[in-house]
């Protein structure tokens, strides 16, 4: 008999809010859903932005990121795009990006900040070709 898979909770409710629109918290980068659990060969980056749209870019294209913690942003070089965010407490991100662990970020409304409690919080996210 087929093993039957089944889903953590803590997946489930993240992914339950991320298609309900509701803001999805950073919780820790390391949760099923945003992180990385181990060594893999392909690795995307899912990026959702303010109003749903979403766009992913392949890890094996980024070229460059820079963290600018003065100023309050991140942005990544790829080989085809340009993307930028804007938020609060972004060293962690930072760090997980260079070590390619993240999977999904999303880009909430400023408003929903104080719910964050730890974590980084993105609030502005733009991306643009090259």
């Amino acid at each position: 008999m087929p093993k039957k898979e089944t889903m953590s909770q803590n997946y489930k409710d993240h992914l339950d809010r991320l298609l309900d629109h509701e803001p999805v918290t950073s919780d820790n980068i390391h949760a099923d859903a945003s992180a990385y659990p181990n060594v893999s060969n392909t690795r995307n980056l899912l990026l959702v932005m303010a109003d749903s749209n979403r766009k992913f870019l392949n890890y094996s294209f980024l070229i460059s990121g820079d963290y600018l913690k003065s100023e309050g942003y991140i942005r990544l070089e790829f080989t085809t795009h340009i993307v930028t965010m804007k938020g609060l407490q972004l060293e962690q991100l930072y760090n997980a990006l260079f070590e390619h662990r993240v999977k999904i970020i999303v880009c909430r409304d400023a408003r929903y900040n104080a719910l964050e409690g730890e974590g980084f919080v993105v609030n502005e996210m733009v991306v643009v070709s090259n």
